[in-house]
């Protein structure tokens, strides 16, 4: 089976490797709670969304750029990976 590979500069439909200290807005970040844990999983930043993929680095590794939750930096995105990379998005 091959790698899949991306093009710098798309964007796709993916969804982040899960944030387990994400703390939803509304909640103590010093306590855990079953309803804390439903809201980050409902959470519009933990589900599937548009992401820029910025390219590969060095080592082969992907950057992505997550929309609204990282800014494009020197070097390069954010190095978060995704859990699930869907279709590229076109017009």
């Amino acid at each position: 089976m091959s790698e899949r590979k991306f093009k710098p500069g798309a964007f796709y439909w993916a969804r982040p490797t899960w944030d387990v200290d994400f703390t939803p807005p509304g909640f103590d970040p010093s306590e855990f709670t079953d309803e804390a844990h439903a809201a980050s999983r409902e959470h519009w930043s933990q589900n599937e969304q548009p992401a820029l993929f910025d390219g590969y680095g060095e080592d082969g590794e992907e950057h992505w750029i997550w929309l609204g939750i990282d800014e494009p930096r020197e070097g390069g995105g954010i190095w978060w990976p995704p859990c699930r990379v869907g279709e590229e998005i076109v017009q």
